[in-house]
């Protein structure tokens, strides 16, 4: 399993973003592996939980659940400033 590194600029001009870009292959039991690259920069541990969730364009995002609970946490926060 490799993984690959890409630079993107973004539309905005904003800085660009580095994006890491591996491959896995589904097990018997629905199981993949995250490669380890990746694991280690997002601290993906044994037990970590992620939320898992399908776009209508076909993709398949993972999110750490913590990620998601401050996502909401911060969003919850500005909306009461409205």
């Amino acid at each position: 399993m490799s993984v690959q590194k890409k630079s993107t600029k973004k539309k905005d001009g904003a800085a660009p973003c580095e994006i890491a870009m591996g491959a896995s292959v589904i097990g018997e039991r629905g199981q993949i592996v995250i490669p380890k690259q990746i694991r280690s920069k997002m601290q993906l541990k044994p037990g970590s939980r992620l939320m898992i969730m399908e776009h209508e364009s076909g993709a398949i995002v993972l999110l750490p659940v913590d990620h998601m609970k401050m996502m909401i946490k911060t969003i919850s926060k500005k909306l009461d400033r409205m």
